[in-house]
């Protein structure tokens, strides 16, 4: 992997990070929208942070709920 392509998945990761801290009630539409990438790419960033255990993810409960 080159320099570049790490430091832009450290970028992703931070940016998922914080925005977790800012709304951890978030859909991971709303969240890939905050932080500029594809669900898919949100997808493997919270996939990869779950196995870290820098987040836990929880089912929502509501009437949304899809």
């Amino acid at each position: 992997m080159s320099p570049s392509k790490t430091s832009e998945q450290e970028d992703q990761m931070f940016r998922l990070l914080r925005q977790l801290d800012i709304a951890p009630d978030a859909s991971q539409r709303a969240l890939a929208q905050a932080i500029g990438v594809s669900l898919g790419r949100l997808n493997a960033l919270l996939k990869q942070a779950t196995d870290a255990g820098l987040v836990n993810i929880e089912d929502r409960n509501g009437p949304d709920k899809r």
